[in-house]
């Protein structure tokens, strides 16, 4: 268990382990969340990040309180073999939050 989370359980949860469900959210991110009273926390491999129940919708680091970016990650989906022109491909889109802070410089 990372440090960040073990504070959150003892900050957020008074020492018990929060009830994380997965969901599906920020444009298709598989992630984990839990919520108290006043907000959501959302933990995506060990990084935790929060909402406000209340507030403006936007997502902060708990680590470090700076607001979240979200990366745009395009994926090609080719339906057959190009063995001849007409061959079908899609582009999927995935978004992945992360705190330029915690995770990683800006990009």
């Amino acid at each position: 268990m990372s440090e960040l989370l073990k504070k959150l359980i003892k900050e957020e949860f008074n020492g018990k382990k929060p009830n994380w469900k997965n969901v599906v959210t920020l444009g298709g991110a598989e992630i984990s969340r839990a919520e108290d009273d006043d907000n959501y926390y959302y933990n995506k491999n060990g990084s935790i990040y929060l909402q406000s129940k209340d507030g403006d919708g936007r997502f902060y680091c708990y680590g470090c309180g700076r607001e979240i970016k979200v990366k745009l990650e395009h994926v090609s989906v080719q339906y057959r073999k190009f063995s001849s022109p007409g061959g079908k491909i899609d582009i999927k889109y995935k978004y992945i939050p992360y705190c330029p802070e915690c995770e990683g410089c800006e990009s």
